[in-house]
């Protein structure tokens, strides 16, 4: 785990791969893994949630595998990848909206 600002990753018992930036950032974490926390606050809302990101002051996950950008005034984003012929694409569901962003690998 990687943290900075005071009380981050307060709670992580066993958790691993998480990032934590801002005061009390990931602070519900115990078994969680695989996280990335940024702002004060900011957090999931569940000690056993995985492969989240969590972006500013305040903002919360509801699920596994979620993006959160934004407080509470914010929707959720789920995040999948899609392989498309030889392409991948983030998926990105906002509300009832989806949004495909392509990821371009460089070996």
């Amino acid at each position: 785990n990687t943290c900075v600002g005071s009380s981050v990753l307060l709670a992580s018992t066993s958790g691993v791969n998480n990032v934590a930036i801002g005061s009390s950032a990931g602070a519900t974490i115990t078994v969680g893994s695989h996280n990335t926390i940024i702002g004060t606050a900011a957090d999931v809302n569940t000690a056993t949630y995985n492969d989240c990101i969590v972006i500013v002051r305040g903002a919360v996950t509801n699920a596994d595998s979620q993006l959160v950008v934004g407080n509470a005034t914010f929707q959720t984003a789920n995040v999948t990848t899609e392989v498309v012929v030889a392409d991948t694409t983030l998926k990105i569901k906002i509300g009832t909206s989806t949004y495909k962003i392509p990821m371009i690998f460089i070996a």
